[in-house]
């Protein structure tokens, strides 16, 4: 395989996780319902830590879809899912096939991580020139 293609295949990679981790967040949000700054006020610290995991997956995911501090993006969104995941199902790790689409963004983040962008990511144009 060539630089180029794995380049490209990295780009197709990094797309489509930032639009599963972004759709995901905001089905999240959706299904919260309406907040209000007095309930979060109140708010345990797990309702606080589902607020900052949905947070990271809808901003993050729009971060990697643009190319903007992929790895960076990448990994607090692994790390989210990951606890997602932990919250979920345990210890028990044959459960994770439940949560495909959290697993699959574990993944990709991990693999977007070790691998970095692709082509097509704005973070090389937004990096100031010498």
């Amino acid at each position: 395989m060539s630089s180029n293609a794995r380049d490209w295949g990295l780009t197709i990679l990094r797309l489509w996780m930032g639009v599963l981790a972004a759709s995901t967040g905001y089905q999240m949000f959706e299904g919260l319902g309406p907040l209000s700054f007095a309930g979060l006020k109140v708010a345990s610290v797990e309702a606080w830590t589902l607020v900052t995991i949905m947070g990271v997956w809808s901003l993050g995911g729009v971060a990697i879809f643009l190319g903007i501090a992929t790895r960076s993006a990448s990994f607090l969104s692994a790390a989210a899912a990951a606890y997602f995941i932990w919250k979920q199902i345990g210890t028990q790790a044959i459960q994770i096939l439940e949560h495909p689409v959290h697993a699959t963004i574990f993944v990709i983040g991990i693999v977007l991580i070790l691998l970095g962008p692709g082509r097509l990511n704005l973070g090389s144009l937004l990096r100031k020139s010498k």
